[in-house]
């Protein structure tokens, strides 16, 4: 499953996980109330990711199905570091 991932850009450490065909529009009014503005940060595969920083893909990647989206508050660093990780795993 391939995902992607936002941030908000009102706050840090605000993070939406969203299925490739589930539409932004559809994240009801109030978190995209909280969420402001939202910047693409990544596409995962979610077959690909071993490890996620504060979730398991596996329940990640259930929520996504049964939600089409997760809401999480990650620490800036530690989302680099997963990043950082993803893109090590899809190059080896």
């Amino acid at each position: 499953m391939i995902c992607s991932v936002y941030r908000s850009v009102l706050r840090e450490g605000l993070y939406l996980y969203v299925a490739s065909d589930f539409s932004l529009d559809l994240i009801p009014a109030e978190l995209r109330k909280r969420l402001g503005s939202v910047k693409l940060v990544m596409h995962l595969d979610l077959s690909a990711v071993k490890n996620l920083v504060q979730t398991d893909p596996r329940e990640l990647q259930s929520a996504l199905e049964k939600n089409g989206y997760l809401l999480c508050i990650r620490d800036p660093k530690a989302l680099e570091e997963t990043i950082a990780e993803a893109v090590k795993n899809l190059h080896s």
